[in-house]
């Protein structure tokens, strides 16, 4: 607690003045200091202004808020922070989904390689069969290009405007998740138009 000479120019607004206009009634404030050190140190000052034989003195005790303060600041960005980490997990679930998904087309992309590889090796070669794998291989190509298709849908552009058949991406969607879905023993009912 200190005490306040009142040997100064009074200015209005200031706390010591407000006191003295309001003797014996306490008055708050928060403010923000930097000590030398270059810290920040947020307190909350209460002043009363109390009667004296010759002049009024200005008793003002100051409490260090700046704990609270930090907690304040905290809560005000918690929802934003939540937010993206919700964003953030969703994006690595989708991802982990996406990546199990492409990786099936892929791998019967080098069984079907394999396969037509040894067709075409025997002697002498038997090219229905490499014809048939070489096939597939087509076939899990444009799957594993449907699965980065439907990935692409979920990126952020800047404002750029597309049609879009959400019946098809709802039911691509489905069909990327569908083994997924078996797995967990989930049964999912497409009624699309």
């Amino acid at each position: 607690m200190g005490l306040c000479a009142l040997d100064t120019i009074l200015v209005e607004n200031d706390p010591t003045t407000l006191c003295l206009k309001r003797l014996g009634q306490s008055i708050s404030w928060e403010l923000r200091k930097v000590p030398k050190d270059g810290s920040e140190l947020w307190v909350r000052e209460t002043a009363r202004a109390a009667p004296r034989v010759n002049r009024p003195i200005v008793l003002i005790a100051c409490e260090n808020i700046t704990e609270r303060k930090r907690a304040e600041e905290a809560l005000r960005h918690a929802p934003g922070e939540f937010a993206h980490v919700s964003r953030v997990t969703t994006m690595g679930e989708l991802t982990a989904i996406l990546a199990h998904e492409v990786n099936q087309p892929l791998s019967a992309v080098v069984a079907n390689g394999n396969a037509c590889l040894r067709s075409v090796l025997t002697d002498p070669p038997n090219l229905a069969k490499a014809r048939e794998a070489a096939e597939r291989i087509v076939h899990d190509g444009r799957d594993a290009g449907e699965i980065v298709r439907v990935r692409a849908l979920f990126k952020r552009t800047a404002g750029e405007a597309v049609a879009l058949d959400l019946d098809g991406v709802i039911g691509e969607v489905l069909r990327l998740l569908r083994s997924d879905a078996a797995r967990r023993r989930i049964i999912v009912e497409n009624r699309l138009g």
